[in-house]
């Protein structure tokens, strides 16, 4: 009996699994396949589209006489032509840039993590501010009483050595 507590007691003991001992367990060359594989699969790379603006332009061609009249479309790139008139051309080209942007979701979760720190950081900090302004606050009251008493015993002592001065006399 007194061996299976001392065993039970060092398996719970040893049992202790902190994320700097799994860090440093991943990050071994023999598990860094599956610490890859688990980071993609828990945190996969999102794209976000964001919807560009469009540019358009309009040419103007005279002088032609023969006009090939041609709709392409090439890399995010729409001509048309629009009118033809004797020997005018007016071609409209529209231009519309999107782009897109992959968000790491890892990324993102440590910095949430690291802004909720700052937070507690600032809340201390005011916290201690506060405190240093309460401080600062009583130190400048006694100073202000200080000073006020002080000046009440010079004025004090002068009228009595002005007194005394003028008795003698």
């Amino acid at each position: 009996m007194k061996y299976l507590v001392i065993i039970t007691l060092a398996i719970l003991f040893t049992g202790c699994f902190t994320p700097q001992k799994a860090v440093d367990i991943l990050s071994r060359p023999k598990n860094e396949v599956k610490a890859a594989e688990f980071c993609e699969n828990k945190f996969p790379i999102v794209p976000i589209y964001i919807k560009g603006d469009s540019i358009v332009t309009t040419d103007t061609l005279w002088g032609l006489d023969t006009v090939h009249v041609k709709d392409t479309t090439k890399q995010g790139i729409d001509t048309v032509v629009i009118e033809k008139i004797a020997t005018k051309v007016v071609t409209k080209t529209i231009r519309i840039t999107d782009t897109i942007e992959k968000e790491n979701p890892r990324k993102l979760l440590i910095l949430s993590s690291e802004n909720a720190k700052l937070k507690l950081d600032n809340v201390e900090l005011n916290v201690k501010l506060s405190a240093a302004i309460q401080r600062g606050d009583d130190f400048r009251s006694k100073y202000h009483k200080t000073i006020s008493w002080l000046v009440l015993c010079i004025v004090l002592i002068g009228v009595g050595t002005y007194l005394k001065i003028r008795k003698v006399i």
